[in-house]
């Protein structure tokens, strides 16, 4: 895909909503096979009733400029998904990201194989947020307990990271970052969770899951797969399962022994 791809989208589409853009191909040596500031900004300014926008893929040589652009000609804009790949030469920075965020009433975000966002940047840019439902930063973000308690203070509609207006789905699966002292945080601003996700949190203890569902009467669903714990039940009462209807522990610890208590007291 090229830039001149864009300009014919934009002619012969000019009243389309969604649009998603992928560049699987790899660049070319000769550089045509790529999308450029030129590309988005010819797209942006024929684009009036566009609502969603995806950048997929490797070929990008864009920067803030397809931001401003995107911000200031398409202010129906409410999701910008980008999934910019590292090996890009794109120069789309904090700054462009806070200024759609300021510009635009964005209510759902998605920022992949990005690196640039810290505590401190979703700090400032969480402050623009405050209609956003959906918000998906991957793995490489670093989910930590300032940045939780970041969204949840300045987002209060947010539904996924994973979580509902109400806090009740909270999925954290395959994050390095969260420990129990975390989770414990996140099970005190989450207490009506009802969906948990810890799966491959390799930091996580029995003492770390027991303490947040003993918090969290309401969970439903507990997704613990390859995590190493080994005896979850033991410490808590049995008004700590009540409500569970769906236990994924695929690659832990636990056997038939140590599921049997509880077994034996909910059938």
């Amino acid at each position: 895909m090229q830039d001149k791809d864009l300009v014919l989208i934009a002619d012969l589409f000019p009243w389309i909503e969604e649009l998603r853009l992928r560049t699987d191909a790899c660049i070319c040596n000769d550089g045509v096979a790529r999308i450029t500031d030129d590309g988005i900004d010819a797209l942006a300014t024929k684009l009036k009733e566009l609502k969603e926008i995806e950048f997929t893929g490797y070929a990008w040589f864009i920067t803030d400029q397809s931001l401003f652009s995107l911000s200031t000609n398409c202010v129906k804009l409410r999701k910008i998904s980008l999934c910019i790949y590292s090996s890009c030469q794109h120069y789309v920075t904090e700054q462009g990201i806070d200024f759609v965020a300021c510009e635009l009433t964005l209510e759902e975000l998605t920022l992949i194989n990005w690196a640039l966002c810290g505590p401190l940047g979703i700090s400032d840019l969480a402050q623009y947020l405050s209609n956003l439902t959906s918000i998906d930063l991957d793995r490489r973000f670093g989910l930590t307990s300032v940045t939780f308690y970041t969204l949840s203070k300045s987002c209060p509609l947010l539904e996924i990271l994973m979580m509902a207006r109400t806090r009740e789905h909270l999925d954290i699966s395959d994050n390095m970052w969260v420990n129990d002292t975390m989770l414990d945080n996140f099970g005190q601003v989450c207490p009506n969770l009802q969906f948990l996700g810890l799966s491959d949190c390799q930091r996580l203890t029995n003492l770390g899951i027991g303490e947040v569902w003993r918090g969290c009467l309401a969970i439903r669903q507990l997704n613990i797969d390859c995590l190493q714990v080994l005896d979850i039940f033991g410490r808590y009462s049995d008004n700590s399962v009540v409500n569970l209807k769906t236990l994924k522990a695929g690659g832990t610890q636990i056997n038939d022994i140590r599921m049997a208590p509880m077994i034996g007291h909910r059938c």
